[in-house]
């Protein structure tokens, strides 16, 4: 069946002296910038708070809140987070942000050694380090180094062979530079002064040479199996 057109309709009730109803007009929407969100179960039901819903009838921050202590605390408003840090506050260095403002070099420093310079302060070297651990270090080669800050022939880290500092005692004096402490039984850790022999640089390689050729050959020829 056809429907009848609105003029059509609007024509017969004009015969019978009845205005025909006029629509109502539509309601402009109200701006959505400035109305504040409505609890319809999306957003957080804390009052006053705003965000989007997370679980349990929460945003994110109060649920963790929930979960952690037990306690939304509404009266206790949700910390905003300050902008992501990109690089380190230490000026001059262009390394990225890892913690509390710093990148790792730094931030590492900053927990061992409580400051961040590079070195740590005299009065907390040595012993006064909370990582002090005797003052002695083994090498994977098993050589010995005692903690000798003060000896000219110090690492950067203040220490010196031990090998080196028994033979400056039985001879009383110190080591030039073209000096070298063989030992004689070629175990690196026996630092005893009857297994310990000073040669220069020339005199210790053509000893070690003969060893160093015949370990080269070794490698060749396994290379070229």
């Amino acid at each position: 069946m056809r429907k009848p057109s609105s003029e059509n309709t609007t024509k017969e009730l004009a015969l019978w002296g009845v205005e025909p109803a006029q629509a109502k007009p539509k309601p402009e929407p109200p701006n959505k910038q400035h109305e504040p969100a409505k609890p319809d179960g999306r957003v957080c039901s804390v009052p006053g708070c705003g965000r989007k819903r997370f679980g349990k009838g929460l945003c994110n921050p109060h649920y963790a809140r929930l979960r952690n202590t037990g306690n939304i605390q509404p009266e206790i408003p949700i910390a905003s987070h300050p902008a992501r840090r990109v690089g380190c506050s230490i000026p001059g260095c262009k390394r990225k942000h890892s913690g509390k403002g710093l990148c790792f070099l730094h931030y590492r420093r900053l927990r061992d050694y409580g400051h961040t310079d590079k070195r740590p302060p005299r009065e907390r070297r040595g012993a006064k380090n909370p990582k002090w651990k005797g003052g002695r270090i083994i090498y994977p080669d098993k050589r010995v180094a005692l903690y000798a800050p003060e000896h000219p022939a110090a690492t950067k880290q203040g220490y010196v062979f031990r090998y080196r500092l028994v033979m400056e005692k039985v001879l009383g004096r110190l080591l030039t530079d073209d000096e070298i402490v063989h030992h004689i039984n070629e175990i690196t850790d026996d630092d005893r002064p009857e297994n310990l022999q000073v040669m220069t640089q020339s005199e210790h390689a053509k000893l070690h040479a003969p060893a160093m050729i015949s370990k080269r050959e070794q490698i060749l020829d396994y290379i070229m199996l």
